[in-house]
């Protein structure tokens, strides 16, 4: 589908809103075993985006995270940058 790897088409199985600040975390809480995360969207505007010590906590819990377009994008490009 669509010629992504497959491992990308399990973040296809649900769909949130826009990310935002603590969304992840709460998330990381709810769930006791590793989910696949994608971040597309989200919010931009000051105290309302999300982290990038959220993501650095769910990498470190083993779950992957893939950084797609817009604020995905942008977290990908500060995280390895």
């Amino acid at each position: 589908m669509l010629g992504l790897p497959a491992s990308l088409l399990e973040c296809f199985d649900r769909i949130s809103g826009p990310i935002a600040f603590g969304d992840l975390d709460q998330r990381l809480t709810r769930s006791k075993a590793p989910r696949m995360i994608c971040i597309a969207d989200g919010n931009l505007e000051s105290g309302f985006a999300i982290q990038n010590d959220e993501i650095k906590r769910a990498l470190s819990a083993g779950w992957p995270v893939w950084g797609l377009s817009s604020v995905g994008a942008l977290k990908a490009v500060e995280l390895v940058g």
